[in-house]
């Protein structure tokens, strides 16, 4: 990706141009885990295709697998291959902040939130494997177009509140309703 002095906001990003990716060690603090929190600030810039924002795991539900991405001009959330669900439609060119929460004490365990809309908790799959995780790509040449100012990863499902606090922070920050 290419660095941007000046991008989301006018803070700094990184630029994915649909053929570039960043490998990520969270596997340290997600693998095996059945309750962790992503937050993203983003931007999309070409809805041609499936993108892939974020993706940790494995190959199969066998290695367990999760992350976010776009298509056909709406957000989804995934674990264990199955779309667990998808936001309203979004703007190309707009920013985005999208907080992927998974919860393993909980019945109904993955939630999204996409600018402050929540979507979820549904039940599903979550055990996350350790075969690696990478930020602007998922496999299958699903490469992300646009641009990505922050990734904050906890060990933990945030509750209520930390979640309010996340979205005042990034609003602060970003200057955009989050």
């Amino acid at each position: 990706p290419i660095y941007l002095e000046k991008g989301i906001g006018g803070m700094p990003s990184l630029l994915f141009e649909g053929d570039d990716y960043l490998e990520s060690d969270l596997v340290s603090i997600m693998s095996g885990r059945n309750r962790y929190t992503v937050i993203m600030v983003m931007q999309q810039s070409d809805e041609s295709s499936k993108q892939v924002a974020f993706y940790q795991g494995g190959d199969s539900c066998d290695g367990g697998y999760a992350g976010v991405y776009f298509k056909d001009k709406y957000v989804y959330g995934f674990a264990c291959g199955k779309e667990y669900t998808r936001s309203f439609v979004y703007e190309v060119g707009k920013p985005y902040v999208v907080i992927y929460r998974v919860d393993g004490s909980q019945s109904d365990n993955v939630t999204m939130y996409v600018n402050g809309e929540k979507y979820g908790p549904v039940a599903r799959d979550i055990n996350v494997g350790s075969k690696g995780s990478g930020i602007g790509y998922g496999g299958g040449g699903d490469y992300f177009k646009g641009m990505i100012s922050e990734i904050i990863v906890y060990n933990h499902a945030l509750n209520d509140v930390e979640i309010q606090d996340i979205r005042a922070y990034v609003k602060g920050k970003y200057y955009f309703d989050s």
